[in-house]
């Protein structure tokens, strides 16, 4: 989904920095450490701040053929957010735009860029819940339709699985066995109330 713009030709071409799912922040913590260590921490918050300082230091060019660093060749940068709550959701993606905040306004020499929200989802198994959510999600006072708040936000993808394993989202560990859905489409093709609802808010 595109929000609040039409889409761009689909000859345009665009560098979308690596997938992020934890938070924008606290920063640089994880420099040098290896994951696959024992005793060593195995999620590192913040870890595309720590990519953008690396990618700032080598040459790349991009689809133009000029000559820049590897972090300015980035259009978007992409987040990952599943939460129990859309306004988790929120404050995540308004901790990136603080984070980014030069990257977001072509800023002190970086390259303009917009965020994409590749795959978003409520943890819940519950269509109500869900539908609540997607609602809650687009907003137009508080979610991403409120272009004066979220107007870095250029696309939203909805993460689409019949059923998986729940995870610890929004400080809330899932309980044994536990499964969430957020399918789009029932079987055999129709969509769902979640992709009725979904859609409804595209322009």
């Amino acid at each position: 989904m595109t929000v609040g713009r039409a889409a761009p030709p689909a000859s345009i071409s665009k560098i979308v920095s690596p997938s992020m799912a934890q938070a924008a922040g606290p920063g640089p913590t994880c420099i040098g450490v290896d994951p696959s260590q024992p005793g060593n921490i195995k999620v590192c918050q913040g870890w595309l701040e720590v990519f953008k300082t690396f990618a700032l230091q080598l040459d790349c060019t991009d689809f133009a053929g000029r000559q820049t660093n590897c972090w300015d060749v980035i259009d978007s940068i992409q987040v990952h957010a599943y939460a129990k709550r859309a306004s988790d959701v929120h404050s995540k993606l308004l901790e990136y735009a603080k984070v980014f905040a030069d990257d977001f306004a072509g800023a002190n020499g970086r390259s303009k860029k917009t965020l994409w929200l590749t795959e978003v989802a409520c943890g819940s198994a519950n269509v109500t819940e869900i539908t609540g959510f997607v609602d809650d999600l687009m907003n137009a006072q508080t979610g991403l339709a409120n272009r004066d708040t979220f107007g870095f936000v250029e696309r939203v993808s909805w993460f689409s699985d019949w059923s998986f394993d729940a995870f610890n989202v929004s400080g809330v560990a899932p309980r044994p066995f536990e499964t969430w859905s957020s399918t789009l489409f029932d079987p055999f093709g129709p969509m769902s109330p979640v992709g009725q609802r979904f859609f409804s808010h595209c322009s």
